[in-house]
């Protein structure tokens, strides 16, 4: 191969990775941070950690990449199971005493709504959390997610709605009357 067109070819997949890179960070940070709970600076560590790994990927010319959308989620499932095999709590949660509350100014209904949300999705089985988490937050279909979690379309359907009934179950509703 000349010279030449190995910068052209850099310069494609460059191009390549910064679009993919441009459309789904966000996605990407949100997945992250509603599988794992984490603080927004541990999130975007994460996150970045996925571009890196999907980078270094592509340099290394391994396969082609053919829906880089769900390539990207895999390589994050990988990043939060690794994160978890290496930082694994020292102490059991029972035995960590919880800290003070900061004083906070009253939050919207809105963001209290999100708040209860997010709190009983980090209380679901992870499976259930990885689901609802592809499906509503990062707005993937179910054979997109199916192609994330090696499923079918199907089962992703019906996990969804196992875990969507587990979740309507944990929420304290609020009458209005």
């Amino acid at each position: 191969m000349p010279p030449e067109q190995i910068p052209t070819r850099d310069k494609e997949l460059e191009e390549r990775f910064l679009a993919a890179y441009d459309a789904q960070v966000k996605s990407i940070f949100r997945y992250i941070y509603y599988r794992t709970g984490q603080e927004k600076e541990e999130t975007q560590e994460l996150a970045q950690e996925v571009f890196m790994r999907t980078w270094a990927y592509l340099r290394e010319n391994k396969r082609p990449i053919d829906d880089i959308r769900a390539f990207l989620f895999q390589v994050a499932r990988h990043v939060i199971a690794d994160r978890w095999r290496k930082h694994k709590p020292a102490l059991p949660l029972e035995e960590i005493s919880p800290q003070e509350e900061p004083v906070t100014p009253p939050l919207p209904h809105a963001t209290i709504d999100l708040l209860i949300m997010e709190q009983h999705l980090l209380k679901l089985p992870i499976r259930h959390r990885e689901i609802l988490t592809l499906r509503f937050i990062s707005d993937l279909g179910t054979e997109e997610t199916g192609r994330i979690l090696g499923l079918s379309a199907n089962n992703v359907a019906v996990l969804t709605n196992r875990a969507l009934k587990k979740l309507r179950k944990m929420i304290p509703r609020m009458d209005n009357t």
